[in-house]
């Protein structure tokens, strides 16, 4: 039988420190986390009046290579009241929200539930 390895408490706490002085490796983001880390500030130079294209450009000169169509779809995304937005405008958005339907759709009853309830 093979005799145990053991270490010392010494080599441990070496190989701790050694553990926790390792620098995070950052594999960088997606274009989609991109899009998403920089969707208020995409938001708040659109309110600005700068356009898809420009805002592209912009992004582009940063070496970021945001599709037309992403950008567009960001700009166009239902969630256009985000809590970002609300609270940059007190709390106001600029868009309308419709209101919602008066009744919640009813679950379709079938005839033959619809006759035994009218026998009772």
């Amino acid at each position: 039988m093979a005799k145990p390895i053991r270490y010392t408490d010494a080599q441990i706490e070496t190989a701790r420190k050694k553990l926790r002085s390792l620098a995070a490796q950052n594999q960088g983001h997606t274009r989609a986390e991109t899009v998403g880390i920089l969707s208020a500030d995409v938001l708040k130079a659109a309110q600005k009046g700068y356009s898809i294209r420009q805002i592209r450009e912009v992004l582009a000169e940063a070496g970021l290579a945001i599709s037309f169509d992403r950008l567009k779809a960001l700009l166009n995304a239902p969630e256009e009241n985000s809590q970002a937005e609300l609270s940059d405008n007190g709390g106001e958005s600029g868009a309308t929200v419709p209101p919602p339907d008066e009744k919640p759709a009813q679950p379709a009853v079938s005839s033959s539930s619809a006759r035994n309830e009218e026998d009772l």
